[in-house]
């Protein structure tokens, strides 16, 4: 395992999470697939896929820049996580009261498309500082104050626009959200809250899954947040599912789970018991993730999504012409390509 990096103590440091990432490529066709898994690297799986070990305290945000090291982006598109929609759905029961109350302890504040912009640049040594701990990620728009007073505002201006009848309790989530997209033109609505710790939101593999009864019990506590100075509502895990869009027009999607452990890699042969303790306590002396394995290559921004990757595979290895293949490699090269290759166990 590559490691050059001083060893340094972190206190009270709790067991490092396993995690599974996998690219969705259920659209790809058998034959695309297979010129993926000839000339992607893609070897065991149908999916390109890393696994990893990470902090027990990182959070989305870094996690987000752990992804882009593992897969091969740049950070140059929008981005989001959410939970599966079965358990988004579960949560909300289809009330905008429940919805609101999220706002702030598991969700953003809803924005509409051409609100987005990106806040951040990538350089690699920049990178690094923000997906090893100890993690200091802030950002104004997440305190729950701000989303407190989006929220308050919010029922202030609706309940002067319903009929007097009628209550903000008894409103639907999807009639007024996700039916109506002209009231504040709030089209995303379900964006996770990067402060938010992985642990916190992603169930391990068997593990409980908490309903909003159980939130609501939970989040009349308060937890300090050191970063932010403030006190905040303590999430519980709701999803065994994460799932990571990036790039809206290529369209890119990972899925990520908590498996227990990598008995399933071992018993493989994929990885050994000693590579699984040795990246343990890596991350937890260094408060580093740890890619212990991966199934394919790396992919790139702006071509195409998945099914541009392969086009990209089929031009430079499988098509006849030498002038396309030299014109794609040049490009390819351009992006970066080559130089994104990761091998597995490594410290990142």
């Amino acid at each position: 395992m590559k490691n050059n990096s001083k060893i340094i103590e972190f206190p009270d440091q709790k067991e490092p999470i396993c995690l599974h990432l996998e690219l969705e490529m259920k659209w790809i066709k058998e034959d695309e697939l297979k010129v993926i898994q000839e000339f992607g690297g893609l070897k065991y799986g149908k999916a390109i896929s890393r696994d990893i070990l990470i902090p027990y305290d990182m959070p989305l945000n870094a996690l987000h820049y752990v992804i882009h090291k593992l897969f091969g982006w740049e950070n140059s598109h929008l981005r989001n996580f959410t939970i599966e929609k079965k358990d988004f759905n579960r949560l909300i029961q289809d009330k905008l009261t429940n919805w609101l109350f999220l706002i702030g302890c598991l969700l953003k504040i809803p924005v509409s498309y051409d609100a987005l912009f990106l806040r951040e640049d990538l350089y690699d040594d920049w990178l690094a500082d923000i997906y090893n701990g100890p993690y200091k990620y802030e950002e104004a728009e997440e305190l729950y104050s701000t989303c407190k007073n989006f929220t308050d505002g919010f029922k202030k201006e609706l309940q002067a626009v319903l009929p007097e009848n009628k209550s903000i309790e008894e409103c639907s989530f999807k009639g007024l959200i996700v039916d109506n997209h002209s009231y504040g033109n709030m089209i995303i609505y379900d964006n996770l809250l990067e402060s938010l710790e992985v642990t916190s939101v992603l169930a391990q593999k068997g593990q409980h899954l908490n309903s909003f009864e159980d939130l609501g019990k939970k989040m009349v506590k308060r937890k300090y947040q050191p970063r932010s100075r403030s006190l905040s509502p303590e999430m519980l895990p709701v999803t065994h599912k994460l799932i990571y869009d990036y790039d809206y027009g290529d369209d890119w999607r990972v899925y990520i789970t908590r498996p227990k452990n990598f008995d399933t890699l071992i018993k493989s042969g994929l990885i050994t018991a000693d590579d699984f303790e040795n990246a343990k306590k890596t991350v937890s002396q260094l408060h580093k993730p740890v890619c212990l394995f991966k199934d394919g290559g790396p992919v790139l921004d702006d071509v195409g999504g998945v099914y541009g990757y392969y086009e990209m595979l089929k031009v430079i290895f499988v098509n006849k012409s030498k002038k396309a293949r030299t014109d794609m490699l040049k490009w390819a090269y351009e992006q970066g390509w080559e130089l994104k290759n990761i091998d597995a166990p490594i410290v990142l």
